[in-house]
């Protein structure tokens, strides 16, 4: 019943992990959508509907964050989820 715990942990994990994901896209399509960011982040693909340039724009600003150190990921995170949601 040890590993119960840790499983647990990584399905959370995994699943916030997703759900953000998502939301990032969508965040970034519709903040494009109302002029708040470039207009090219409001396109999405045409078979999928998916808001692909959104989730490349939130990949790279990831990778930028990522290649900080990590208190400083965690700050910047923290302050950009305070503002959006």
């Amino acid at each position: 019943m040890a590993w119960l715990m840790p499983l647990s942990v990584a399905i959370s994990t995994f699943g916030s992990a997703n759900g953000t994901l998502f939301a990032a896209g969508r965040l970034c399509f519709a903040a494009s959508r109302e002029g708040h960011l470039l207009d090219c982040l409001s396109y999405v693909h045409v078979r999928r509907f998916t808001p692909a340039p959104g989730l490349i724009f939130h990949s790279l600003v990831a990778g930028i964050f990522i290649s900080f150190l990590i208190y400083i990921f965690i700050y910047y995170t923290t302050y950009i989820m305070k503002y959006f949601y």
